[in-house]
């Protein structure tokens, strides 16, 4: 899909992104229930989505009272929630999946059984980002290049390396850096392409395309699309032309979602009023945002959810015809 104007020409005046989202209810229907939506950081893109989600909550909502709060993040978020601190929040999708299945950090404390979707948002994918004049066009590009992964043993990274049958030895060179260094060594270099995974649009992604001429590497190939099938938390992500300086054409990746969990205790009444209230205009959603420029509620009724649907949340979306 290609957006109608250059994202890339307006970044210069958008300020880095910040997301929260928690909820808090204390009556079995929505009159006068409390909802604090446990976030992120307040200069992360987590809390201005939970204060964006609270502002349409909030205007809509019969009843509700919303309050976005700043957190660590998705495990915070999560931990805070299976301890009835707050009773919404947004987590990436594979915090999730850890929560639910009670492994990774989440191992002590074992299965989150009561762990529930409302929906998800934007996605935070891989972006492979190659020097124009490296020769990479496609995913097959990369082997034998020299190539930054950032983490080597990030998660999403393994996955890729397990999907495609590929090791450190299929490439000439491998060295980790941190995300604020990747941008310069591609620039100045050192490496071929490099590996980030972010939401988009990214700030720091915009900074790097205009330092040097870059390619965005398409990941739409029959082995992701098989690692996607085969797991929940993963879905595709399609990078818009326009988005950043030199991307012309959409782009073809993949990765997390972040998502809206909460309690299965957590009265169907209130859930379904929330719900109701964000979701029923989603152009209204989607201005919020730029990173949400792209959402559309039966891709965020499905994809990136790994905990069961909130009861309160199907009764609305089985009403709009989003699921059967």
């Amino acid at each position: 899909m290609q957006i109608a104007k250059p994202f890339y020409a307006m970044m210069e005046k958008i300020s880095p992104f910040a997301v929260a989202l928690t909820l808090l209810a204390g009556t079995g229907n929505a009159e006068d229930a409390k909802i604090t939506i446990g976030t992120g950081g307040k200069t992360g893109v987590y809390f201005r989505a939970g204060e964006a989600l609270c502002d349409l909550s909030d205007q809509t909502a019969t009843g509700l009272r919303c309050r976005a709060k700043s957190s660590g993040g998705s495990f915070d978020n999560l931990v805070k929630l299976r301890s009835n601190s707050i009773n919404l929040a947004i987590a990436r999708s594979d915090w999730v999946a850890q929560a639910v299945n009670g492994i990774g950090r989440f191992n002590g404390a074992g299965p989150d059984k009561d762990l529930r979707s409302l929906y998800s948002l934007h996605a935070e994918p891989l972006n492979i980002i190659a020097r124009r004049d490296s020769g990479i066009r496609s995913l097959d590009d990369l082997k034998g290049k020299r190539v930054n992964f950032g983490s080597w043993d990030a998660p999403l990274v393994q996955r890729l390396l397990r999907a495609k049958g590929w090791e450190s030895s299929d490439f000439a060179k491998v060295v980790p850096a941190t995300t604020k260094k990747q941008g310069k060594l591609l620039c100045a270099g050192e490496f071929d392409a490099i590996i980030y995974t972010v939401g988009f649009p990214s700030l720091s992604i915009f900074e790097l395309t205009k330092s040097c001429p870059v390619r965005f590497v398409d990941a739409g190939d029959p082995a992701i699309n098989r690692l996607v099938k085969s797991s929940d938390e993963l879905s595709r992500a399609t990078i818009p032309g326009g988005m950043y300086r030199g991307v012309d054409d959409p782009v073809e990746t993949f990765g997390y979602r972040a998502s809206v969990v909460t309690r299965a205790d957590i009265p169907d009444a209130v859930v379904y009023e929330f719900v109701k209230s964000t979701m029923q205009d989603t152009s209204k959603l989607r201005s919020y945002h730029p990173a949400w420029h792209a959402l559309h509620p039966r891709k965020m009724t499905q994809d990136g959810l790994v905990a069961p649907l909130h009861p309160g949340a199907a009764k609305y979306y089985r009403e709009r015809g989003w699921i059967k």
